[in-house]
Protein backbone atom coordinates (compact mmCIF):
# COMPACT_ATOMS: atom_id res chain seq x y z
CA UNK A 1 0.00 0.00 0.00
CA UNK A 2 1.08 3.55 -0.60
CA UNK A 3 1.88 5.56 2.52
CA UNK A 4 -1.37 7.56 2.38
CA UNK A 5 -3.49 4.61 1.22
CA UNK A 6 -3.96 2.87 4.59
CA UNK A 7 -7.25 0.99 4.96
CA UNK A 8 -9.24 2.20 7.95
CA UNK A 9 -9.59 -0.24 10.83
CA UNK A 10 -13.14 0.86 11.67
CA UNK A 11 -15.88 2.71 9.80
CA UNK A 12 -15.08 6.02 11.47
CA UNK A 13 -14.94 9.39 9.79
CA UNK A 14 -11.50 11.00 9.85
CA UNK A 15 -11.58 14.43 11.52
CA UNK A 16 -14.83 13.72 13.39
CA UNK A 17 -15.11 13.99 17.18
CA UNK A 18 -15.85 10.85 19.19
CA UNK A 19 -16.47 10.67 22.93
CA UNK A 20 -14.94 8.22 25.40
CA UNK A 21 -15.77 7.46 29.03
CA UNK A 22 -12.52 7.91 30.97
CA UNK A 23 -14.20 8.01 34.40
CA UNK A 24 -13.40 4.39 35.37
CA UNK A 25 -9.71 4.77 34.46
CA UNK A 26 -7.09 5.42 37.10
CA UNK A 27 -5.22 8.47 35.82
CA UNK A 28 -2.22 10.15 37.46
CA UNK A 29 -3.02 13.63 38.71
CA UNK A 30 -6.78 13.02 38.41
CA UNK A 31 -7.37 15.66 41.09
CA UNK A 32 -5.97 18.38 38.79
CA UNK A 33 -8.46 18.11 35.95
CA UNK A 34 -8.68 20.77 33.29
CA UNK A 35 -11.76 22.84 34.18
CA UNK A 36 -12.25 23.63 30.48
CA UNK A 37 -13.31 20.04 29.76
CA UNK A 38 -16.94 19.92 28.60
CA UNK A 39 -17.61 17.18 31.21
CA UNK A 40 -15.32 17.17 34.26
CA UNK A 41 -16.84 13.85 35.41
CA UNK A 42 -14.82 12.37 32.50
CA UNK A 43 -17.81 10.38 31.25
CA UNK A 44 -17.83 12.27 27.93
CA UNK A 45 -14.29 13.21 26.86
CA UNK A 46 -13.94 14.39 23.23
CA UNK A 47 -11.25 12.99 20.94
CA UNK A 48 -10.75 13.60 17.21
CA UNK A 49 -10.22 10.53 15.04
CA UNK A 50 -7.06 10.98 12.97
CA UNK A 51 -7.12 7.67 11.12
CA UNK A 52 -5.31 4.35 11.07
CA UNK A 53 -1.54 4.31 11.50
CA UNK A 54 1.15 1.65 11.29
CA UNK A 55 2.27 0.89 14.85
CA UNK A 56 5.08 -1.23 16.16
CA UNK A 57 5.37 -3.14 19.42
CA UNK A 58 8.44 -4.76 20.87
CA UNK A 59 8.77 -8.03 22.71
CA UNK A 60 12.26 -7.32 24.06
CA UNK A 61 14.12 -4.23 25.23
CA UNK A 62 17.23 -2.72 23.69
CA UNK A 63 18.20 -1.37 20.30
CA UNK A 64 17.46 -4.15 17.85
CA UNK A 65 15.02 -4.98 15.10
CA UNK A 66 14.27 -8.47 16.41
CA UNK A 67 11.04 -9.05 18.28
CA UNK A 68 9.20 -6.21 16.52
CA UNK A 69 5.55 -6.68 15.54
CA UNK A 70 3.78 -4.35 13.10
CA UNK A 71 0.04 -3.72 13.33
CA UNK A 72 -2.61 -1.19 12.33
CA UNK A 73 -3.93 1.04 15.13
CA UNK A 74 -6.59 3.73 15.29
CA UNK A 75 -5.25 7.10 16.40
CA UNK A 76 -7.38 9.54 18.38
CA UNK A 77 -6.11 12.94 19.56
CA UNK A 78 -7.57 14.54 22.68
CA UNK A 79 -9.48 17.76 22.03
CA UNK A 80 -8.55 19.00 25.52
CA UNK A 81 -5.68 18.46 27.92
CA UNK A 82 -7.30 16.26 30.57
CA UNK A 83 -4.80 16.89 33.40
CA UNK A 84 -3.01 20.19 33.81
CA UNK A 85 -0.51 19.29 36.53
CA UNK A 86 0.77 15.75 36.92
CA UNK A 87 3.30 15.05 39.62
Amino acid sequence: MAQNDTAEQFSLETGKTYYFNLAPLVMPGKGTLNNNLPDTSLQWVPFTYVGTIDAYSRTESGVTSSGVARSKRSLFVADYTVNRFVS
